[in-house]
């Protein structure tokens, strides 16, 4: 049997475990995973090369949350809609839709003042 424990910031341990293949193999498997989790599971294998781009347009709509430590960042012409927006002791936070070209080319998106992340349209 092999185990791994993970510790997440704000999710806490985690313990992982299941039938293990052999020490060589397992390192192996093991090492991979990692290389592959810190270049976004992007897996090299040499014999398969990935012909197909997926490039995002900069006019592409992405459903997104946002969470701004000075709730004065907040400006409602950065977005296309907005859901629900919250006020809480770590900031402001907004759902909403906003261009992916607003949150490219505006500075303010690119500091550690504004945490974003996207979410599946609902």
């Amino acid at each position: 049997m092999n185990a791994i424990e993970i510790e997440g910031k704000y999710s806490g341990t985690h313990l992982l475990s299941g039938k293990g293949a052999g020490s060589y193999p397992t390192a192996s498997a093991l090492v991979s995973d990692l290389q592959a989790a810190s270049e976004g599971f992007r897996y090299k294998y040499s014999k398969y090369r990935r012909a197909v781009s997926k490039k995002l347009g900069d006019e592409k709509l992405l459903s997104v949350y946002l969470r701004y430590a000075d709730p004065k960042q907040f400006n409602s012409d950065d977005f296309e809609s907005v859901q629900s927006k919250l006020i809480n002791i770590e900031g402001l936070i907004v759902e909403g839709k906003i261009k992916l070209a607003t949150l490219l080319s505006n500075p303010k998106f690119k500091g550690k003042q504004i945490f974003v992340m996207q979410i599946p349209f609902t």
